[in-house]
């Protein structure tokens, strides 16, 4: 049961991490970090709940077979924080190439009707990541 529990915290977090990398807006971008340090500390937490239950486990056999089923949730954690890393670094470059985008327009003469219809079509894109979780 708290494996289970385990899998899916993992399952959400990596979602959210796909959210991170997706986006381009740095509101955003913030938002999605405090939901992923959130993830995080809350799937830190449910492993070291597990790993002393499973410490207290009477049956030697079960008690290392559930460290060991710990250990590759421990090593997926860390997997998922490096993820976390990667993805906010795609999303900050995300974010660069749209600012370096609209300021082409600006220079380039653009009319702030192309700049706000690229500022309504970054909304509506950032809209439908929003829609996801």
């Amino acid at each position: 049961k708290k494996l289970d529990q385990l899998t899916r915290s993992e399952l959400k977090l990596e979602n959210r991490i796909g959210d991170l990398s997706e986006t381009s807006s740095a509101e955003r971008q913030s938002e999605i970090r405090g939901e992923i340090k959130e993830l995080i500390k809350d799937l830190q937490k449910k492993i070291d709940r597990a790993k002393l239950s499973a410490e207290e486990e009477d049956d030697p056999e079960q008690r290392n077979t559930n460290l060991l089923l710990l250990k590759r949730h421990f090593d997926e954690l860390e997997s998922l924080t490096t993820s976390v890393r990667k993805a906010s670094t795609q999303a900050k470059i995300a974010q660069e190439k749209v600012a370096a985008h609209e300021r082409e327009e600006l220079l380039a003469g653009a009319s702030w009707a192309s700049v706000d219809a690229a500022a309504a079509r970054r909304r509506r894109t950032e809209g439908q990541g929003q829609h996801k979780a």
